[in-house]
């Protein structure tokens, strides 16, 4: 534990904070596997992982590219762009129409009498 530096509470936080969200999950996962590498190889091991997930993402948004018919980088940044200006349009529609939408309540007299009158079958 001392050979590794975990007793330096700060500097771990310091350093998770640095860290994304999908990062912070790979070392969470990986981390019972330090204690059987020396520091230097776990090291290793999870800037191997980190640029293995970079590399699975680029090719997820590559093969989404393809899908969508663009041919060439250039497009791809249009894309990119179009795409995030629809989903921040979306965003904004859905978040005006939540302040549109009224909660209806209902008495549980009312909610009885509707249930009176939904039955299939008579008295």
């Amino acid at each position: 534990v001392e050979e590794r530096g975990l007793l330096n509470v700060r500097k771990q936080l310091m350093l998770e904070k640095k860290r994304s969200k999908d990062e912070k999950q790979i070392y969470a996962n990986m981390r019972v596997f330090s204690r059987f590498q020396s520091p230097e190889d776990h090291e290793e091991l999870m800037q191997g992982l980190l640029k293995e997930q970079k590399l699975r993402q680029r090719i997820e948004d590559l093969k989404e590219y393809r899908r969508m018919g663009v041919l060439s980088l250039v497009e791809a940044e249009l894309y990119e762009q179009d795409k995030s200006r629809r989903d921040s349009e979306r965003e904004k529609l859905k978040s005006a129409e939540s302040y549109l939408v009224q909660p209806q309540y209902k008495s549980s007299s009312a909610m009885r009498a509707n249930r009176y009158f939904n039955r299939s079958g008579t008295a």
